[in-house]
Formats: C-alpha cells, structure tokens, sequence
C-alpha cells in the first residue's frame, strides 16, 4: 500500500504548476497551494522542503514533460509519411505548441518574467524548453537553405510569437480560432523564410 505523502504530492505538484502560472512565485502562499490541493501546509513542507524548492520542482518538472513531448512530436514527423521540408517544419511547430500545455507555458513565462530573484535562478531551466525548438526548426531550415548564417533570429521571433499565443490561449485545449491563428502564423513565416521555387 503507498504512503499517504505519495499519493498527494503528485496533486500538491499539478496544482503548484497551475498557481504558479498563474501568480508567479509571489502571488502564491504554502497555503494557497495546500487549499488548492486540499491538503495541509505541513504535508507540503514535508514533501518538498519549502516553497522554493516546490517552485523549482515544479520548473524542472514543467521542463522535463516539454522535453518528452518534443521527442514525440520528433519521433512523430519521423515516421510520418509523405510531405516535403515545409510540411516537416510545419509540423514541428505545430506539434510543439500543441504537446506544450497551458499551465506549463504560464509557469515557463513567470520565471522568464524575471520577477523574483528566485526567477533568475531558474531562467535557464525554463528557457531550454524554448531554445530546443528554436534550434530543432533553425537546424531544419538551415539545412534548407544551406546557409552559413542560419535563420535562428527569425525561428526564434515565430516561437516567441507561438508561446503567447499558448500563454493567452482561453482554455487547455485550443479553439477553432486559436489554431487557425496558429496555422496562419506558421504558414506566413514559413512563405517569408522559404524561397520560392
């Protein structure tokens, strides 16, 4: 039989992600997060230390899940079946922002936010899951144009402009709107980046 502890800390985690997103690290208390999870702030404090440390651990777990789910969408495209360069590029971005979760995206632009001197610890933990898609499209199209100067200015500006729209995103899962504005969006950059043949 589990101990009592693991049953909840995986909850008091979900729930530090969503209000962590939501409020950054400030805007929460132990005893938000214990309401949130309808449990103690005792239990809180004996799984995870203290706030700092749920803080972080909520980071790395945000992290970890944005990484796996890049390696699906990867191993996805991978095996998909025809469909030239564009539609592979297209595709990568278009799995990125629909494997991110909401919750995790808010988490991600609270430490990016820089708000808090904890944030700053954490900046480059919650900048990996951005820059790995940045560099996944940039090395897609440079291979692309075969260019010396690769198009990482102009990758990064879209991701950037996809996140937000994951960060304003109404509820978990996207509308028709939403993802037609993601669609359009990835579709005209990629007209812009790609030559005409």
């Amino acid at each position: 039989m589990p101990k009592k502890g693991s049953l909840i800390e995986p909850i008091i985690l979900q729930h530090a992600i969503l209000l962590f997103g939501d409020g950054g690290y400030d805007g929460v208390s132990t005893r938000d997060l214990a309401r949130a999870a309808k449990t103690t702030e005792s239990s809180i404090y004996r799984l995870y230390k203290s706030k700092e440390r749920l803080y972080e651990v909520a980071i790395k777990d945000v992290g970890k899940r944005a990484q796996g789910s890049m390696g699906q969408v990867l191993l996805s495209i991978a095996r998909g079946g025809p469909g030239g360069p564009r539609k592979q590029i297209a595709d990568t971005v278009r799995g990125w922002h629909t494997s991110l979760l909401r919750a995790d995206a808010r988490v991600l632009q609270q430490v990016l936010k820089q708000v808090h001197p904890y944030d700053r610890k954490y900046r480059d933990l919650a900048y990996g899951p951005i820059s790995e898609i940045v560099a996944i499209v940039s090395g897609q199209l440079q291979s692309l144009l075969k260019a010396k100067d690769g198009p990482g200015l102009s990758t990064e500006m879209l991701i950037w402009a996809i996140f937000e729209l994951k960060i304003m995103q109404v509820s978990g899962q996207p509308s028709k709107d939403e993802s037609a504005k993601v669609n359009s969006l990835i579709e005209n950059w990629l007209d812009l980046v790609l030559p005409k043949k």
